[in-house]
C-alpha cells in the first residue's frame, strides 16, 4: 500500500552519465589492446550513449514529472477498495 501511495520519483540523470562513463572506460582502455577495431566503435557508440540518456532524463523531469507529480498531489486512495481518485 505504500509503494502505491509514494509519489512519483525523478529520473537521475548522474546515473546515467555514471553508467555509460564506466562502460565507455571499461571498453575503452582495458580491454581495448586485446578487442577487435568493432569492440572499440561499441565503446564510442556507447559514450555517445551516456549524454543522451542523461538529456531524456532532463526531458522526462521537466516535461512529463511535473504532471505525475500534481496528479499524485490532488489524490487520494480508497482504504475500502484501494482504488485512486484524482479530484
Amino acid at each position: 500500500m505504500a509503494a502505491s501511495t509514494a509519489p512519483p520519483q525523478k529520473k537521475s540523470m548522474i546515473k546515467a552519465f555514471l553508467i555509460f562513463g564506466l562502460l565507455s572506460v571499461i571498453l575503452g582502455s582495458i580491454i581495448q589492446s586485446y578487442l577487435p577495431k568493432t569492440i572499440k566503435q561499441v565503446a564510442d557508440v556507447i559514450l555517445v550513449l551516456g549524454p543522451f540518456m542523461a538529456y531524456r532524463a532532463f526531458k522526462w523531469n521537466k516535461k512529463v514529472w511535473p504532471k505525475l507529480y500534481e496528479d499524485w498531489s490532488n489524490s487520494w486512495v480508497c482504504l475500502k477498495c484501494g482504488s485512486r481518485f484524482i479530484k
